[in-house]
């Protein structure tokens, strides 16, 4: 059994990536983890900080994490209006272990799909499919609630870090 608390929190400032003017929104985690394995239990802190880089048209440029440095190539702009049912790949580019970019780690698309949600909300989920330099792809997503006035709100939003030697593996649910 694993449980556990922590919070999250983001800023906005001016960053610069790559050489450009950039938007940099940085998202941390913290918390810690306990895993219950018959009557012994282990507690485990975990902490997760990424600076994600958008130009002055808030298109996507790369993104900063402990194990990953990720440089955007291409981009489609969002629709100023979606509709439920709308759905296209957002951006797309190449990730490395840190800014050399020496050793290519994978390479990543984002697309993005406008779900019914509830009551006058949709959802719109954030679908990355990741391809690891030996041809593996897997994907995952994250889902956000949005209004009919445009307020978007987390809902779920995975997250991984390592500890102890082990990795784990979250998804973090907004309440």
């Amino acid at each position: 059994v694993i449980t556990g608390s922590g919070t999250t929190s983001e800023s906005t400032s001016a960053g610069a990536f790559e050489g450009v003017s950039a938007l940099l929104k940085t998202l941390s985690a913290t918390g810690s983890l306990t895993v219950q394995n018959g009557t012994q239990g282990t507690t485990v802190p975990f902490a997760s900080t990424s600076s994600l880089f958008f130009d002055s048209n808030y298109r996507p440029l790369g993104s900063v994490s402990a194990n990953s440095y990720c440089v955007w190539a291409s981009s489609t702009p969002l629709p100023a209006v979606g509709r439920i049912g709308d759905t296209a790949v957002w951006y797309s580019g190449s990730c490395y272990a840190d800014s050399s970019k020496a050793a290519l780690v994978e390479t990543r698309s984002v697309s993005y799909v406008l779900e019914p949600g509830t009551g006058s909300s949709a959802q719109l989920k954030l679908i990355s499919s990741f391809t690891n330099s030996q041809g593996a792809t897997t994907t995952q997503s994250e889902t956000y609630s949005v209004s009919t006035t445009g307020v978007v709100n987390r809902v779920e939003i995975p997250m991984s870090f390592v500890a102890s030697g082990m990795v784990y593996s979250l998804l973090l649910k907004y309440l």
